[in-house]
């Protein structure tokens, strides 16, 4: 049986937090990315020093700790409620255990300059936490760590899109229901690398002109080879 309902459930137990509050919670400003790691780095060595987790993983010194994915908004449940900024970052030993360097994923929430709690997988790949990084991270609900330095989201409204700036073109941070973009097939978490042949790559916020084109059709290009069609009305 596939696991994705189950994914898909946890995800919406993440995202569902802080709206399942008796009262709305107010969010802090979104915090700097550098800012972020290092609150989010002291919080999970203080955590591996946890005597409950070191008998899970042991030699807590020898992590290095890793954050190949940027944050969003929303909030973690378990164990309590914290809503806040979650990131999913990864531990990976600097020695090898058994004739291989093991990796865990670990659950970060940051919010008004704190680290509100981490949650750190157990080794078994159908851990809570684990299970949980894997949906946000392939249905690009969290963004990768490379946006986080980059410009701001520019709006496209002639194609219902909100973008970033990345080397390898235009991220799409979100699209609007039943706009042109998302019939097209544009979705959150894919990357348009070419349009009708212009590469965007390191065009920065200029690359929302070309989206913007008035010309009838616009061919769209994905960094896997894909390509997608935007049809305008006459």
């Amino acid at each position: 049986m596939s696991r994705f309902p189950a994914l898909a459930a946890l995800a919406l137990l993440i995202l569902a937090a802080p709206s399942t509050a008796k009262d709305a919670y107010v969010y802090g400003p979104k915090p700097d990315w550098t800012r972020y790691k290092e609150l989010g780095e002291t919080a999970v060595r203080a955590t591996l020093a946890d005597p409950k987790v070191r008998s899970r993983l042991p030699a807590a010194d020898n992590w290095s700790v890793e954050w190949p994915n940027g944050y969003m908004e929303g909030g973690w449940r378990h164990k309590g409620r914290f809503p806040g900024y979650l990131s999913c970052g990864r531990l990976r030993a600097a020695e090898p255990v058994g004739n291989r360097y093991p990796v865990v994923n670990f659950v970060v929430v940051i919010d008004h300059d704190t680290a509100k709690t981490v949650d750190i997988s157990g080794r078994e790949s159908n851990s809570l936490v684990n299970m949980m990084c894997e949906v946000l991270v392939r249905k690009g609900i969290l963004p990768p760590a490379k946006l986080m330095d980059v410009s701001p989201d520019v709006p496209v409204a002639a194609l219902g899109l909100t973008i970033r700036s990345m080397p390898e073109g235009a991220y799409v941070v979100a699209a609007v229901a039943g706009g042109p973009g998302q019939r097209a097939g544009l979705v959150p978490g894919m990357v348009i690398t070419r349009v009708n042949g212009i590469a965007l790559g390191g065009m920065g916020p200029a690359m929302a002109k070309v989206l913007e084109s008035d010309v009838p059709r616009l061919e769209i290009d994905t960094p896997t080879g894909g390509r997608l069609v935007v049809e305008r009305p006459h």
